[in-house]
């Protein structure tokens, strides 16, 4: 609206400074060249004075710097999210950047927005301090992810879709440590036997063989024992095979003891 009245007072300034004698003759009838400039002088002001926004220019909108606005413009993309919206949910801090005032994102609450995918351009939010990514659809997440955890931002990732071990980055498993049972998953795994399975990956430094390792683990629940049924209804899986045969593995840890299925 600011910018309407704003344009709206140039367009009248600029008629009233080029037909001078029209507009002055319907209020009165003035021949005497002086008065009819002082009349326009006193016009002018009036329109100055009156109607709308006070503003003289445009409102301005944030200037993000440059990594800010990839990540923003790759999230909208791939979320199918209106600007505004996304705009509604960040917390920026304006920041110094070789002389250059930049907005840089430093909360972002995108929880129950439908995403399923979190663009890899979230490791180049370096000023982030807090993210809420519950209540999505996210099957799997960036490994740049782990970056920006490792800084110490607040990170929700509850009430997704991080069930399966097999297509979830192995750093998310292991730094973040999903924790199954917060999440929409049908079924989730047994503590100790899982950590077993994490504790095998790295005493073998088989982070990259992850994927493969869980892909080789058969699990299963016995759904007339009761102790496999968690508080929130989901069946709690245990290990009952495991073929990790030519895989060239020199370390198997004690708690392998506990897998009692």
């Amino acid at each position: 609206m600011g910018y309407f009245f704003y344009s709206l007072k140039n367009l009248i300034l600029v008629l009233l400074q080029s037909h001078v004698n029209l507009i002055a003759k319907p209020f009165i009838e003035l021949k005497d060249y002086k008065m009819q400039k002082n009349l326009t002088i006193i016009l002018m002001i009036l329109l100055y004075s009156c109607g709308g926004d006070d503003s003289t220019s445009p409102s301005n909108e944030s200037k993000y710097h440059s990594n800010d606005e990839a990540f923003l413009s790759q999230l909208i993309e791939s979320g199918g999210i209106e600007r505004d919206t996304l705009i509604n949910r960040i917390t920026v801090e304006s920041v110094e950047i070789s002389g250059e005032e930049y907005d840089r994102i430093i909360e972002m609450d995108l929880s129950g927005l439908a995403l399923d995918n979190l663009p890899s351009s979230i490791g180049d939010l370096q000023f982030l301090e807090e993210l809420d990514l519950s209540n999505n659809y996210f099957s799997d997440l960036p490994e740049e992810l782990c970056e920006v955890y490792g800084n110490g931002v607040v990170l929700n990732i509850e009430d997704n879709l991080l069930c399966d071990p097999t297509t979830i980055t192995h750093c998310i498993l292991d730094q973040i440590k999903v924790k199954f049972e917060e999440q929409n998953c049908e079924s989730v795994f047994h503590d100790e036997e899982f950590e077993f399975i994490m504790e095998f990956i790295g005493a073998n430094e088989a982070d990259t063989l992850s994927e493969e390792i869980f892909g080789r683990v058969k699990w299963d629940w016995n759904e007339n024992d009761s102790t496999m049924i968690n508080n929130k209804g989901q069946h709690i899986n245990r290990i009952i095979e495991i073929e990790w045969n030519s895989m060239e593995v020199d370390s198997i840890h004690e708690t392998i003891q506990k897998l009692k299925y």
